[in-house]
């Protein structure tokens, strides 16, 4: 077997290896975007193990469709570079898994049993010995370094080997500290764009300058074409339109409430009925039912955000954003903003609710004291006074839940004797024993005011 014309490495090679490999260490540390000198590091890299040819290739395209793209590319004289048909190729299941776990050593393609289900391709690519390196970061495969000699096999010296990988080493650890250096500045940028929202809620007085703000931030900060703003109806059956932007969109709304039960139900009643959000990449090939399908499609959406807006256990209403699906895609970033978003402004939102309710209920104080010294005056009826208590209760806390229990004293237990709202398994004959645990027996047994923020 004829053997390519490489001797053992020199003291001279050696010492150029390892200086090489301290500038590539300092150059990483310092911060230089890896993917910035891949040229020339493919360059020197091939000139310091005297090879035929070096490719660095990365994993692109989605997980499911892996593709190997070609980055950089060295080729040693009078050796033609590369064919545009090995810029880049699927990772086919005919590709030994060992070219992408470990380093892969060969001076033979030709001979090697792994290799024989695509021994066409390195014959057609002229390669007789190669070295394969896989960049992995965090355990995921990334991308390969490949060495590789035309021809004529080589045996490669252990230094060889170490030498690359040692190189290539150093480069997926640049590659995860750029990728972190890309995850903070997004990170830095969706915070800058929840602070903003946050100082314009605060500035916000009513329900109405909320919602404005929020799509001042939907459009603004974070470009999408499309924003829709839907509140819920206080029994829950309905959502109304609160806000909108977008060409056509305000026209295309529907006048007046929309039964969130129908059948099929709008797209907001999906996210809401799952507390989740619901993102479609394509509204025109998902299979998800929706009434609203249509009207988004006539507006020009094609890919579809809808994040539901709860508070305090409540569904208050629903945040939707839309685009054609390609001069603004969604990404996963895009999700989590619009779900932190959708948090801020949920509890804005309740908030506004709430002291839009206290107003109303200041007025209606005035008229249920009134009402309360006649009721007290005029009957002796003690089942209607206290009926009647309770929704008085109701009226002025704005809560549909709300129970009285009764003291039996002979028996020692709290007696629920009416209530109003849903409560999960009270019944008439409910009853807690007044030396059992819970705040409720506590306040009765210690004749004290129970408050408290977060059971």
């Amino acid at each position: 077997m004829t053997e390519h014309p490489h001797g053992p490495d020199s003291l001279g090679m050696l010492e150029a290896r390892r200086r090489f490999l301290a500038e590539f260490s300092l150059s990483c540390l310092e911060g230089v975007e890896p993917r910035s000198v891949l040229s020339g590091t493919a360059q020197a890299l091939g000139e310091l193990l005297g090879v035929d040819r070096l490719v660095i290739s990365f994993v692109e395209g989605r997980p499911s469709s892996r593709t190997l793209v070609r980055h950089a590319s060295f080729s040693g004289p009078r050796i033609k570079p590369l064919a545009e048909a090995f810029v880049a190729f699927e990772l086919d299941p005919a590709l030994p898994p060992s070219l992408f776990s470990r380093t892969f050593v060969t001076s033979d393609v030709l001979a090697e049993p792994e290799l024989a289900l695509i021994r066409e391709r390195f014959l057609s690519a002229g390669t007789r010995s190669l070295i394969s390196v896989p960049i992995r970061i965090d355990e995921s495969f990334r991308g390969v370094v490949v060495v590789s000699t035309l021809e004529a096999p080589r045996r490669w010296e252990d230094q060889e080997v170490e030498f690359l990988e040692a190189v290539v080493r150093q480069l997926s650890g640049a590659l995860r500290q750029a990728e972190l250096v890309a995850q903070v500045q997004k990170e830095r940028d969706r915070l800058g764009v929840l602070f903003e929202l946050v100082t314009v809620v605060h500035r916000s007085s009513s329900v109405a300058e909320l919602v404005e703000a929020a799509l001042e931030v939907l459009r603004e900060k974070l470009e999408f074409p499309i924003g829709f703003f839907g509140l819920v109806s206080a029994d829950g059956t309905t959502m109304e339109f609160a806000g909108s932007y977008g060409p056509g969109v305000r026209e295309s709304l529907p006048r007046g409430p929309v039964l969130l039960a129908a059948d099929p139900p709008p797209i907001s009643a999906l996210a809401l009925a799952t507390s989740e959000p619901i993102v479609m990449h394509d509204l025109d090939s998902d299979p998800r039912q929706f009434s609203s399908r249509e009207r988004m499609q006539r507006v020009g959406v094609r890919a579809l955000v809808v994040v539901p807006l709860r508070a305090g256990g409540k569904n208050l209403g629903a945040l939707m954003v839309g685009s054609d699906g390609e001069s603004r895609k969604i990404e996963s970033d895009d999700v989590l903003t619009l779900q932190s978003l959708a948090g801020f402004v949920s509890i804005a939102l309740q908030q506004r609710l709430t002291a839009e309710a206290a107003e109303r209920s200041v007025r209606e104080a005035r008229a249920l004291s009134e009402a309360s010294r006649a009721l007290l005056t005029r009957t002796a009826n003690r089942d209607l006074l206290l009926h009647q208590l309770l929704d008085a209760l109701v009226l002025h806390f704005g809560q549909e839940n709300c129970r009285l229990l009764l003291l039996d004293r002979e028996k020692a237990l709290l007696v629920n004797w009416a209530h109003r709202g849903e409560w999960d398994g009270v019944v008439g004959s409910f009853a807690l024993p007044l030396d059992g645990p819970g705040l409720t027996v506590a306040a009765a047994r210690d004749g004290l005011v129970v408050n408290v923020a977060d059971v």
